[in-house]
């Protein structure tokens, strides 16, 4: 990670910065009206559910691309390197220990997390477009899986889904990779 060199971002990095910012407005405002129990649960939901569920796995599709410009693979750790910075200091308040150890083994030299102030919606910014977007691919990848369950088809049987609707097929589509390395399937065009 080179957090001077070159960054590109796609839209899982738009996607996961929204999220975050959206995260720190809802645990900020438990913390100021002093529900401690809404507090620990939107900074759960956030990190497993968000982070961890979905980021990290999406991340994976990059790093582990060998056609991704290496400025592609820099802002994807960049956007790592943030995300997980701002758990860090959202979690500060209750687990200080844990907290500032997670933020001392974050790549390069910083201050003390304790120094380091709470983080804002502004340091994250929304873009609708990639939340419709990514929120578009989650809803196959959750379906796929569904299915999955139901018929008890095993991950490692690949398959192919067909999509009647063009712009949504397109839009999946531009997800391939992604769809590929979470669900195993290929997207494909249904042609009567």
């Amino acid at each position: 990670y080179d957090p001077a060199g070159p960054m590109e971002f796609g839209p899982y990095e738009q996607w996961i910065q929204a999220r975050t910012g959206a995260a720190v407005t809802r645990v900020r405002d438990a913390l100021d009206t002093y529900r401690f129990n809404e507090y620990a649960s939107e900074l759960y939901q956030f990190t497993w559910g968000e982070f961890c569920d979905w980021y990290l796995e999406l991340a994976k599709t990059v790093l582990y691309d060998d056609d991704a410009s290496p400025a592609r693979k820099n802002g994807t750790k960049h956007t790592l390197y943030t995300t997980l910075g701002a758990v860090a200091r959202m979690l500060h308040p209750s687990m200080p220990f844990f907290s500032e150890e997670l933020w001392s083994r974050l790549p390069g030299e910083r201050p003390m997390l304790t120094t380091q102030p709470f983080p804002t919606a502004a340091e994250f910014p929304s873009d609708d477009a990639a939340l419709v977007q990514v929120a578009a691919m989650q809803a196959a990848v959750t379906e796929v899986r569904r299915i999955r369950g139901e018929m008890e088809i095993a991950r490692k049987v690949a398959l192919t889904v067909l999509v009647g609707d063009a712009d949504l097929c397109a839009a999946l589509q531009h997800h391939g990779a992604a769809l590929e390395h979470l669900t195993n399937v290929t997207i494909e065009p249904l042609v009567e």
